[in-house]
């Protein structure tokens, strides 16, 4: 008769068994080898140049301004599959904050992390 599992064998076992993610299931998901996020921004800077250009030339124009764009971005991607998520944070965060001379600061506080300046007022010449 074989002795009963120690307690920490069972947990081990069943940690090993069950705590493992497939690679796969961490990666963003991807169209035409790109996140979708990047993918869906070069398709619509595709989109809008076909759709202003117009007629074939159009077409021709998003396929030479796009296409290596798109391959470009498959290899910097492919090593880094977040990168571009953390570039279109950083975007997010960065864009909304086009006052920070008004505020003092690059913040998007109410509150100005400096004094801010008195509007100039026009000179008046002659008095």
């Amino acid at each position: 008769m074989r002795p009963a599992p120690h307690i920490a064998d069972l947990a081990e076992e069943r940690r090993e068994r069950e705590d493992r993610v497939p690679v796969g299931d961490t990666r963003p998901a991807r169209f035409l080898g790109l996140p979708y996020a990047l993918a869906l921004a070069l398709g619509v800077v595709a989109y809008l140049l076909a759709l202003n250009i117009g007629s074939w030339r159009g077409f021709v124009w998003a396929a030479a301004v796009v296409g290596p764009t798109w391959g470009i971005a498959m290899f910097a991607t492919a090593a880094d599959p977040y990168g571009i998520e953390v570039v279109l944070t950083s975007l997010r965060a960065k864009l909304p904050i086009l006052d920070r001379r008004r505020w003092g600061g690059p913040s998007l506080s109410p509150l100005p992390a400096r004094a801010a300046r008195a509007p100039r007022r026009p000179a008046v010449h002659g008095h």
